[in-house]
């Protein structure tokens, strides 16, 4: 009996799902920040939520990573099968590379808040942001090869124009707002305050953005559905202490 790979998407989403509400309720909770459609990375800027967003934002990173990165390996195993070109297998290399620094960009973003050192915390978001959408447009490549339903390729298209579009919106009217805000403070925006339906548009992005990158683990969890880890087990041949030999059956994936 081995272990279905696809629990660890599902756990990574549950996590990041359970995350998100209990900081977001906390935060608001505590007055923190605006209950309307805040950035997401002002949710866990004061204590005591700003240690809750570290702890489930790097348990979410890393088992995101372990996904991504496994969902490659298996894809491996599918491409050999249906005789895929090498430009495939370059792809996924480069998809391993994006998977890894996406991974680290998210622990240090979870780990600097935007309080400590803005510049740092969004550097660390965008480089995530940015190589989390190379993975999922690799992946989406690479369906012609792989021989799915049509509505994971589909699912995969969505996700893509819903990343693209959040970044997009994310990053242009954050720097369109950014001269037009004459507030005090960051956290509490009013509409006096100058550049709030802008600052408005740009949280809307950001939560598009977020929300993609959360529902991929779905998709994940599809794909590695047929994938299983067996452990290794022991036999002893021999009741000869000096002349017993094991056997161990080496893990691979079924």
């Amino acid at each position: 009996m081995g272990f279905r790979l696809n629990i660890i998407p599902l756990i990574s989403g549950g996590i990041a799902v359970c995350g998100l509400f209990s900081v977001y309720e906390l935060s608001c909770t505590l007055g923190h920040t605006d209950s309307l459609w805040p950035y997401i990375s002002s949710l866990g800027v004061y204590a005591p939520e700003s240690c809750l967003f570290t702890w489930f934002g790097s348990l979410y990173a890393i088992l995101a990573t372990i996904s991504q990165w496994l969902w490659c390996s298996c894809m491996v195993h599918s491409l050999l099968t249906v005789g895929a070109p090498v430009s495939a297998f370059l792809l996924i290399v480069f998809m391993k590379i994006s998977t890894v620094v996406c991974g680290l960009s998210l622990i240090g973003l979870f780990s600097i808040n935007m309080e400590e050192a803005n510049f740092l915390h969004y550097g660390f978001g965008m480089t995530c942001f940015v190589f989390y959408l190379i993975h999922l447009a690799g992946s989406l490549c690479l369906q012609r090869y792989l021989q799915s339903s049509d509505w994971l390729w589909i699912s995969r298209a969505v996700l893509t124009v819903i990343s693209i579009c959040g970044l997009t919106l994310f990053v242009y009217f954050n720097y369109v707002a950014l001269p037009l805000f004459t507030g005090e403070d960051y956290y509490h925006r009013r509409v006096e305050d100058g550049g709030y339906y802008e600052f408005m548009t740009s949280a809307v992005g950001e939560w598009l953005l977020v929300t993609a990158m959360v529902s991929y683990n779905a998709l994940l969890a599809v794909d590695l559905q047929g994938f299983v880890i067996d452990f290794p087990t022991v036999y002893q041949t021999s009741s000869n202490m000096e002349l017993s030999s094991v056997e161990i059956r080496s893990m691979g994936f079924a």
